[in-house]
């Protein structure tokens, strides 16, 4: 599973209150399960999770000494995975404390191995993700599932100990209904500017609806986005996916990070093929990252500007990728620049 929390679309309204709360907080017109303050309930059959994606579910402790199972099977082997969080971890993540020591997940989900001796085990299968511990307390605790690959997968998630009980997320569709049935019965019959007023209101949250899934773009490789004109602003622990087209003919590509603050963010290149084999296995290596760009400052010394570069070609024309991931200690921004050269030879 990738170290980083990639793509926390609306952490910022994360809250010690909602970690505490003893149920999710739904915000009208917007599902469950796409961030931590509104998580969804645990599901009771396979979900699919598309490629850069993750998704939240939260469920009640009520504490002591139990041990608590969370087992997960997903297909494609090595796609998704999941990361077990407490309250007072996950509020210290988000409270961006770097010194803080606590701000990593409770744990991980591992793969499920069978034998005695380390030379001996045997992996009973890939697809099996293992959690067993206990719980430091009672509390609303938080499972993020993440797919880190480039295939979509599907996935069962169970949750089993003493003490534990699952929280009910309501659809954003019946929190819709709930409120306009409310409104009706309170306001009676419209008069037409407050039939005008409920116009303005629906336009605002197509908007809205609008911007969401602008947001979602350059989240995975599908949904990968051309290169910002400018520069693109980045959440604690995201990571976006870029495209370019490559024309071949030996070209020299040399692409170009300049990240606010200084090494806050990295990158690295994907080809077509290396992504297929890393949804395989994430022991594939991208093709190149970039690196820092030194100059030679006023002394004769060398100097790290912050930036980082990477050159070079490709063995054929097509779509290639770059993916930028931002640090897990700071929000930031950065510049990507492209250039593409014909070949001198």
């Amino acid at each position: 599973m990738s170290r980083k929390l990639s793509n926390l679309v609306g952490a910022a309204i994360l809250s010690a209150s909602l970690l505490l709360s003893s149920g999710p907080i739904l915000a009208q017109g917007q599902a469950p399960g796409n961030t931590p303050s509104q998580p969804a309930a645990v599901p009771s059959d396979f979900v699919t999770i598309n490629p850069g994606q993750q998704l939240w579910y939260a469920f009640q402790f009520g504490g002591g000494d139990a041990e608590v199972t969370i087992d997960m099977h997903v297909e494609p082997h090595n796609t998704a995975s999941f990361a077990v969080w407490s309250p007072d971890r996950l509020s210290a993540f988000f409270g961006g404390d770097d010194a803080n020591d606590d701000d990593e997940p409770l744990g991980r989900g591992t793969v499920l191995r069978t034998g005695g001796a380390e030379e001996s085990e045997e992996v009973r299968d890939p697809g099996d993700l293992l959690w067993k511990g206990t719980l430091p307390g009672p509390g609303t605790y938080h499972v993020m599932v993440e797919n880190p690959s480039a295939l979509p997968a599907s996935y069962t998630l169970t949750i089993k100990g003493d003490g534990v009980s699952n929280i009910v997320a309501p659809s954003a569709g019946s929190a819709s209904a709930a409120q306009n049935q409310a409104q009706g019965q309170a306001q009676g019959q419209m008069t037409a500017a407050q039939a005008g007023q409920s116009q303005s209101a629906t336009a605002a949250q197509a908007g809205q609806a609008q911007a969401a899934a602008a947001t979602a773009r350059g989240t995975s490789v599908e949904t990968a986005l051309p290169f910002p004109s400018g520069f693109a602003s980045a959440a604690r622990g995201s990571r976006t996916w870029y495209a370019f087209q490559y024309p071949g003919d030996d070209a020299q590509v040399v692409i170009e990070l300049h990240g606010d603050p200084h090494g806050s963010a990295s990158f690295a290149v994907w080809t077509p093929e290396l992504l297929r084999e890393w949804a395989a296995d994430f022991a594939t290596e991208p093709i190149g990252r970039g690196t820092p760009n030194k100059f030679v400052n006023g002394d004769g010394e060398d100097d790290n500007t912050g930036d980082l570069v990477w050159n070079g070609s490709f063995a054929g024309p097509g779509t290639y990728y770059v993916m930028v991931d931002q640090s897990r200690n700071s929000a930031g921004s950065y510049s990507l620049k492209l250039a593409i050269n014909p070949s001198t030879d």
